[in-house]
């Protein structure tokens, strides 16, 4: 492997890998069994599938992300220590690009300062505030945790202000209804009904039947939809970005600590998603916290 460190800024360096395509063969094999051991391929038992039928069912994108994503982590590592960098923070991933013989990527590497004196320092005075929240303030973020986790519940009473409400809409033009204008509340819950007796006749409703349940949970029509089961198991890389999901690290942020792409963590967080049937960051962590994944 060629590496080669170039200055990016102040200090910040630029390291550059080229992995040569034998290595990602070899990682793409490896992440071919590792994937197999997840999948449901029919005639195959779990981790017996062979790489050609692997790399067919998820597809050779994938496969070779799988590939890049299992080699970066110890290439950065080993190059860092060739070229004596110490990181101040986790390197991140600048660029992928293929090359004629492999694929060649560029690391943005932040190193300490190097001081050539120690400036005079004894004089310089630091204010650190320490601000104390009012009682106001913990009560405003208090309730706005509490409206941001709960779940709706119908009330028999009049609506008061910070209610969610279900109103029915009607419209005429020249005294004559509007049917397209025209949004009713007994509308949705017979359409809810007629999409739950779909569901409940079907073996399996997957993705559908958990999102109906989401969507019944939201007008009152069910308790929270808790998730069970997956509908496919995560793979190692799913679960290594569903960790951070809880945080407040951007994507980008999550690339940087798994020594990733922007790129892979979407891919990822999208594949998480899917599976956990949500369409969302929040939702993920709920039900992968109802899985105990979290």
């Amino acid at each position: 492997m060629n590496t080669n460190v170039t200055e990016a800024g102040p200090f910040e360096k630029l390291l550059t890998l080229q992995v040569p395509e034998a290595d990602l063969e070899a990682a793409k094999s490896s992440a071919a069994r590792r994937l197999s051991h997840d999948l449901k391929i029919k005639g195959f038992r779990p981790g017996k599938a062979p790489r050609r039928i692997v790399e067919a069912t998820v597809g050779p994108e994938r496969l070779r992300s799988e590939a890049i994503d299992d080699l970066l982590p110890s290439l950065v590592a080993d190059a860092l220590r060739g070229a004596d960098l110490n990181p101040a923070v986790p390197p991140q991933v600048e660029n992928m690009k293929d090359i004629d013989d492999g694929l060649e990527v560029e690391v943005k590497i932040a190193t300490w300062p190097e001081l050539d004196h120690v400036p005079a320092y004894e004089a310089l005075e630091v204010e650190v505030s320490q601000p104390e929240p009012t009682e106001e303030e913990l009560e405003r973020q208090l309730t706005r945790l509490r409206d941001q986790f709960a779940d709706l519940e119908p009330a028999e009473r009049p609506a008061v202000d910070g209610d969610f409400v279900s109103i029915n809409l009607s419209a005429t033009r020249d005294g004559a209804p509007v049917e397209e204008a025209a949004a009713n509340d007994p509308d949705a819950d017979r359409l809810l009904a007629e999409a739950r007796a779909i569901a409940d006749r079907c073996v399996d409703p997957g993705i559908a039947g958990r999102y109906l349940a989401r969507v019944e949970a939201r007008h009152g029509h069910a308790e929270r939809a808790v998730v069970d089961e997956l509908v496919e198991e995560l793979s190692d890389r799913e679960l290594a970005v569903l960790r951070y999901l809880p945080s407040k690290l951007s994507q980008r942020e999550i690339a940087g600590e798994l020594y990733v792409s922007l790129n892979t963590v979407k891919t990822h967080s999208k594949a998480i998603y899917r599976k956990l049937a949500v369409d969302g960051r929040h939702a993920a962590v709920q039900s992968a916290r109802d899985l105990g994944l979290l």
